[in-house]
């Protein structure tokens, strides 16, 4: 399947995800997400969620608070 024919039968998904601002970025925090809200579930602090995120994935704190500001926020589609 070329790119073109792939595009052309996911569009109106494609449309949407870019009318919301979702980029490809997103994509490779998804995991970090996930285990962040089963932690939160589980009733772990903010302090040792991050930390433990932040050393798991190689990232800094400024990035794990703006990933999960970001796919936390509700979208309208």
């Amino acid at each position: 399947m070329t790119l073109y024919e792939l595009v052309k039968r996911n569009r109106e998904i494609l449309e949407e995800l870019s009318n919301c601002s979702i980029i490809k970025g997103n994509l490779k925090y998804l995991d970090l997400y996930q285990e962040y809200v089963g932690m939160r579930q589980e009733r772990y602090k903010m302090t040792y969620i991050q930390v433990f995120l932040c050393e798991k994935y190689k990232i800094a704190s400024s990035t794990f608070y703006r990933v999960i500001r970001k796919l936390n926020k509700e979208v309208e589609l």
